[in-house]
């Protein structure tokens, strides 16, 4: 999904559903711990601190992965790995609504790529049988999708991936930090924070994770992992970790104090995240909103809406102090009314916002859509 122009601010103390920070960390610069230099001055293929390769370890353990290295962003990781890959016959097959980040990355490294159905097992099997017997396939999926809200079909990925010579690519920021081991009825999101594979229960053979920190950790920076073969080969051959520097020690110490406070009270906080989450979906359905994603995870689009009607609610809600975000589809016309939950916002910021919706519906009956209420709440 791609941003629309969101509607000005309104006046007042107002809250805002924009926010991406699942967890509601901040890492205030009073929070973190202190550094003596901001950056290494180095490229990061000349070597990082002890401190740096202290946080990879502990982010590949949390993922289940053998090993890790930082990244200072998503892009730079993508770019890294493909790039790695790329004289070893690499053919990219990505998911339709892969993130643009991952299809930027592709792009840069000028790599192969088709696109096969959104979690469609089946087409992609069909388009792997059809590659050159010296292709090695880089299946390339979000771990969850944004727009659908639904955790990629990541096993049958994988088996297909394997079965060709190739390995499964996960862009896993949405799940990381959300996502964890051995979820239930009563724990959807699992435990830990680990992410989309520790979700599924899969061993990480053959696939490998860019994942940024900045949704569920509040921390600008990002992790590669895979196995040791890998990861070292990205080390080595990663063009932007011979050109660029590694992280800030800002961003790492961001990430220090993340993982301590996962550790001590990330479950907590998915709870509580989870349960706001049901509860602003629980009054999205009686006010006969429709819903666009399954799932019960932090992003909670609404629609898609005739743009006339998605633009009045945004504004109206805007004036009454409650921030949304506009997004356009995948596909087709009209425009997502989406809302961005995370750990920081209070029960009563939810029921002040249903309200608000309530009445700006009462207010904008003409051309509301099948399934749509025109009740004020």
């Amino acid at each position: 999904m791609t941003s629309a122009a969101p509607p000005g601010p309104g006046p007042g103390p107002g809250i805002s559903f924009r926010e991406s920070r699942y967890l509601g960390l901040r890492h205030s610069s009073g929070s973190l711990t202190g550094w003596t230099a901001l950056t290494t001055g180095l490229p990061a293929v000349l070597g990082v601190p002890l401190r740096y390769q202290r946080l990879a370890a502990e982010l590949a353990a949390l993922q289940g992965y053998p090993a890790a290295l930082l990244a200072r962003s998503t892009l730079h990781g993508f770019i890294d790995v493909l790039y790695a890959l790329k004289g070893r016959g690499a053919v990219v097959l990505a998911d339709a609504r892969v993130y643009a980040i991952a299809r930027l990355a592709v792009t840069a490294v000028d790599l192969p790529c088709e696109f096969f159905r959104h979690h469609d097992a089946a087409d992609l099997r069909a388009r792997l049988a059809r590659l050159g017997p010296h292709a090695r396939p880089v299946v390339l999926t979000d771990g969850v999708c944004p727009g659908c809200g639904r955790v990629a079909p990541l096993g049958a990925y994988r088996r297909l991936a394997a079965a060709s010579g190739g390995l499964l690519a996960i862009d896993d920021t949405q799940a990381l930090g959300v996502l964890g081991a051995a979820p239930g009825p009563g724990s959807p999101f699992g435990h830990g924070g680990g992410g989309s594979m520790r979700w599924a229960g899969m061993s990480p053979e053959r696939s490998l994770c860019v994942s940024s920190l900045a949704k569920g950790f509040g921390a600008p920076l990002a992790v590669v992992a895979g196995d040791a073969r890998l990861v070292s080969l990205v080390a080595r051959k990663g063009p932007l970790r011979v050109h660029a520097s590694p992280p800030s020690a800002a961003d790492v110490s961001a990430a220090e104090a993340a993982l301590r406070i996962n550790a001590q009270v990330g479950d907590q906080l998915r709870a509580r995240l989870l349960r706001l989450v049901w509860r602003l979906r629980r009054g999205l359905r009686r006010l006969g909103m429709p819903l666009a994603a399954a799932s019960c995870l932090p992003v909670q689009p609404v629609g898609p809406l005739p743009r006339a009607l998605a633009l009045r609610l945004a504004d109206r809600m805007a004036r009454r102090g409650i921030r949304l975000v506009l997004q356009r589809p995948e596909a087709g016309p009209g425009l997502l009314l989406t809302w961005v939950i995370t750990a920081r916002h209070q029960e009563r910021d939810i029921t002040r916002a249903l309200a608000a919706l309530g009445a700006a519906l009462g207010r904008t009956s003409p051309g509301v859509p099948p399934g749509v209420s025109c009740a004020a709440g």
